[in-house]
Formats: structure tokens, sequence, C-alpha cells
């Protein structure tokens, strides 16, 4: 998403970020996986309206019987159909901003359902091996040299 256009908190999206087509999008992305993830996990809790966790980068935590853990997860809606997607690789930009404490980020294409997730930490130590400097990385969900450190799955 883009900068807030408001310095006060709201559980608006839209209000916080504006009417835009990548905001939208946003929307629809974080829908459909919340939709998906109650099918899979025993439970999946919605940060929406929790600023504290809005901050850490928690849009979702998931947790399934088994799992030591519960995991933190961002939703990013910005997959295109030919499975390519941004990466935010500034210092404070979503990846690597030292107040994201969140485990996974799972990016999503709402016009086909196809998403791919990764562990944060694993994708900026990936990321850091290839000494990037862009400051957005255009990846493929096809491509060889990250398939190690994906999954791709669909959530509709």
């Amino acid at each position: 998403m883009s900068d807030r256009l408001t310095k006060e908190w709201t559980t608006d999206t839209i209000e916080a970020f504006g009417d835009t087509p990548a905001v939208r999008k946003g929307i629809v992305a974080e829908q459909m996986y919340h939709d998906w993830a109650i099918k899979v996990y025993n439970r999946v809790t919605d940060h929406s309206s929790d600023k504290t966790n809005q901050v850490r980068g928690y849009d979702f935590s998931i947790w399934k019987e088994g799992w030591r853990n519960e995991y933190g997860v961002d939703v990013k809606g910005n997959m295109y159909p030919n499975g390519k997607f941004f990466i935010e690789n500034q210092r404070n930009g979503w990846l690597r901003n030292s107040k994201k404490t969140n485990h996974r980020v799972v990016h999503i294409c709402p016009e086909t359902g196809w998403a791919v997730e990764y562990d944060r930490k694993r994708m900026i130590e990936h990321l850091d091996s290839l000494s990037l400097k862009e400051d957005n990385v255009l990846m493929s969900s096809f491509d060889a040299n990250i398939k190690h450190i994906i999954r791709k799955f669909k959530v509709n």
C-alpha cells in the first residue's frame, strides 16, 4: 500500500490510505486470505482493527494443532496474474522495518486466487545474499532461485 493519509488511527483502510485500485485490491486480498485460512487453520485472528498488531505487520495470526507457536501474517494484494509480485526492500519498507515482527508474508492475486507465502526473515536473507539495492524488487513465483523459500497455493 501507499503512505497513510491520516496520522490518526482508523480501522477504515480506505480512510487511512485512500480509495485507489491498489488499496481496494489489498482489501480483497485480505478477505480472500481470511476466507481460505479459516478452513485450513485451527485458529485465525483478524487484526485489522488492532493498531498494535497492524504496526507489527500482523494482518492475521494463524495457529494449527501441532504447531508450537502462532504465526503473524502480513497479506499483500500485489501479485499479478503472471505470478510476479513486488517486495518493498527499502530500510523502512514493510519487509525490513524494525517495527515489523510478523513471521510470514503472503502475496495474493485477487484476479486468479493464486498466492505466494514466505518467511519474512528468510526473504531478507535471500535479498541480502543478492546484494540488491532496489527499493522495490520484482520477484516471480516461477523463479527457480526462490522456489526453496516460497510456497504457492490457491486461496479460492
